[in-house]
């Protein structure tokens, strides 16, 4: 196995987080935070430990069973003194959606409602909306760092203080599941 370094790490909600970690949801639809440069997602790195976040995460946000299932997740740590990072993501590719309303199709892909989508696609009409295909790896041991300032915010990329250093411990998905998660995620974007 080889040992992964990440200088970045992607935020994301802690509940999508432990979803990819578990290999029940390969993508990400990002369009860029508030502080994002002009407002727009670029995806800069294509390794990345993913950050669990807990700003706009929202159980009605969730499906009905996946709200129950990720309960635990929604709840924010009452003072953060460090931030632990479980999940390792390799970017696939990219799908920038000409016609945002296409994320539509890709309800059986994700734990989101249809609401969520929604307000995906309607926030920032002009910026377009990107699917992220991810491969995803569970770190075992987490790396644990110092909370710093610097990962708070709404914004998708995080800078790291230190250089994290881990070995996989396990893919989300085995190597044909993956296969056919990519397959159909793309299959569903092309119909």
């Amino acid at each position: 196995m080889t040992p992964i370094r990440a200088r970045h790490a992607l935020k994301e909600w802690a509940c999508v987080v432990e979803a990819l970690r578990e290999g029940r949801q390969t993508l990400l639809l990002r369009k860029g935070g508030i502080h994002e440069p002009h407002g727009e997602f670029k995806a800069a790195h294509s390794e990345f430990l993913l950050a669990p976040a807990w700003e706009h995460q929202k159980s009605e946000l969730l499906k009905p069973a996946e709200a129950v299932r990720y309960a635990q997740f929604l709840r924010p740590p009452s003072t953060p003194l460090s931030i632990s990072f479980d999940t390792f993501a390799r970017l696939e590719s990219v799908v920038v959606l000409d016609d945002p309303r296409r994320a539509f199709r890709l309800a059986e892909e994700h734990i989101w409602t249809e609401e969520y989508v929604r307000m995906r696609v309607d926030y920032k009409p002009e910026n377009p909306l990107f699917v992220l295909l991810l491969r995803v790896f569970a770190l075992e041991p987490p790396v644990t760092m110092q909370w710093t300032e610097g990962y708070a915010g709404c914004r998708s990329w995080v800078e790291l203080e230190d250089v994290a250093e881990a070995l996989p411990g396990w893919p989300a998905l085995d190597d044909a599941a993956h296969a056919m998660a990519l397959q159909r995620t793309r299959r569903v974007l092309e119909g």
